[in-house]
């Protein structure tokens, strides 16, 4: 990187104008569909978890240092999460709007879309200051990847960190140019937006090494003293965040998993040997998050950025995020949104290769009829194949799923409002939230675990035919011994549970649940 380019900024034409509005209004379009519909599309177990904390937040009042879960037990005790300053705004918007016992899905949503489209206002704001030709360019893949559509409109809070993150790296780059007081309140305004940033989203820990690299870059002989005042906050926020979320809101034993091996997140020589791991994680990069087209793009890019020090920084926050994906190997494998803070930084790279390829128009009379054909055939065959694929993964991701909404519906009309409720099913979380009742959610609950949440108070056990346990002899002869029938449909059980009795010996019977 350089120092910023001599003269005034450069004013945007009408033209670019124009084309930005028009931008805005086609990155609007794909991202609107079902913006009423409940939580049950893509990664819906992490949606309706958000969305469980933020209802909690409008029932129970805004304690953004307590979030609460319905499946940690009756009384819906507290959750270890990352800082939940997107739950804390959809409950805000909802008690602005007067939501109530049944909020609607569609203001979470907008809440995403809107800071995805401001963390693009601030991405252009980052490439107009340093970079040459039409700004929107560098925003085409940061409006028009599949991953970023699917999850800028989900009840998810990826869509709010990446815009704290892309907040911190523009005011370290605004401070990086300025003397005075201003450059100090920009670095600490920057170490502030990334610390909150991180501690919404762990994984953009990966990001805090592009700070002190932004003013090193700009400003080398005061780079050490700013950095340190902004690594300050981006450090010790989330550090200040985890500690109290292990120490105090994971004492009662609800999480989210983030730490250990429970938490599959990290990676290791069985992971990293895996081809596995590595077709999911290059396969959603190439097809979800770039598309084909983008994937070319990038990698001319890359190869403009060995001549233009401003992009490098770019080029960075791709080889970081190349990082994460080994020491976070199995969460990148296993959730492909963990890509989405890949979108800007690949965004701003394929643009470059745009604005060099237009450049490079001159030369396009100067080469034969039959490789201006070959050139042009190619980049409509990647056009074409990066649509379908784009729309495909758009198209399955806003699919809903009817299993939980059908045993949901079922299953709430039957269970009495006020008892807790053990869930068993593959997807529990959703099924907690669609209910609306509380208390734990369980993937696998053979007879002892049961017997044990009864002596803690669950009065009902939801059991649906996605578990093993659903036909399990012994749960069969403990149910016969410990539940009453209430209901049942297709592919589900509801029980009442009566006190804990003791567990039986194993002996054959005919397998029930069904």
């Amino acid at each position: 990187m350089t120092n910023p380019l001599p003269g005034s900024p450069r004013r945007h034409s009408l033209s670019g104008k124009l084309g930005l509005l028009l931008l805005v209004a086609l990155a609007l379009a794909p991202r609107l569909s079902g913006l009423d519909s409940p939580p049950v599309d893509a990664h819906h177990v992490r949606q309706a978890d958000t969305a469980n904390i933020a209802r909690n937040m409008l029932r129970e009042g805004i304690d953004v240092l307590h979030p609460r879960i319905d499946w940690a037990g009756p009384d819906g005790g507290y959750v270890e999460s990352e800082l939940p300053l997107y739950a804390a705004s959809v409950a805000l918007l909802w008690r602005a709007l007067g939501q109530n016992y049944q909020p609607e899905p569609t203001w979470p949503r907008l809440i995403s879309i809107l800071c995805w489209l401001l963390g693009g206002v601030v991405l252009l704001a980052l490439v107009h200051r340093r970079l040459r030709g039409p700004p929107w360019v560098y925003v085409l893949l940061y409006a028009f990847s599949p991953l970023a559509i699917v999850f800028s409109r989900n009840i998810q809070p990826d869509p709010m960190a990446v815009l704290l993150l892309l907040i911190g790296l523009e005011r370290a780059d605004a401070a990086a140019e300025r003397d005075g007081a201003s450059a100090w309140l920009g670095a600490l305004v920057a170490g502030l937006a990334m610390g909150l940033a991180v501690a919404a989203k762990g994984t953009l820990a990966l990001f805090l090494p592009l700070i002190p690299a932004i003013l090193w870059a700009r400003h080398r002989s005061v780079a050490a003293p700013r950095a340190a005042l902004a690594l300050l906050p981006a450090v010790l926020i989330p550090a200040l965040w985890y500690w109290h979320a292990h120490t105090t809101l994971g004492a009662e034993g609800a999480s989210f998993g983030l730490w250990g091996a429970s938490a599959h997140k990290w990676g290791g020589p069985g992971l990293w040997f895996d081809l596995a791991t590595w077709r999911a994680i290059l396969g959603s990069a190439a097809a979800e998050t770039l598309t084909p087209l983008g994937l070319v793009l990038l990698v001319r890019g890359i190869v403009v950025a060995r001549r233009d020090p401003e992009l490098r920084m770019y080029v960075f926050g791709v080889l970081l995020l190349a990082v994460g994906c080994v020491v976070l190997a199995e969460g990148f494998a296993l959730h492909n949104y963990y890509q989405l803070p890949l979108v800007p930084f690949a965004s701003v790279l394929c643009g470059a290769a745009l604005v060099d390829g237009s450049k490079r128009l001159a030369q396009w009379g100067a080469l034969s009829n039959r490789m201006r054909a070959g050139l042009a055939a190619s980049a409509l065959l990647l056009v074409i194949i990066s649509v379908q694929v784009g729309a495909g993964f758009h198209s399955q991701s806003l699919r809903r799923d009817l299993r939980v909404e059908e045993v949901s519906r079922g299953a709430s009309a039957m269970l009495p409002r006020q008892h807790s409720v053990v869930v068993a099913d593959r997807h529990p979380q959703t099924i907690i939230y669609a209910i609306d009742r509380r208390g734990w959610h369980r993937t696998r609950l053979p007879p002892r675990e049961l017997r044990k949440l009864q002596g803690l108070g669950a009065e009902y056990l939801l059991l649906t035919d996605t578990v093993s346990e659903f036909r399990a002899p012994e749960m069969h002869r403990y149910l016969r011994l410990a539940a009453v029938r209430e209901a049942s449909g297709p592919g589900w059980v509801l029980y009442w549970l009566r006190a804990a009795p003791p567990l039986q010996p194993a002996a054959s019977t005919a397998p029930g649940g069904g």
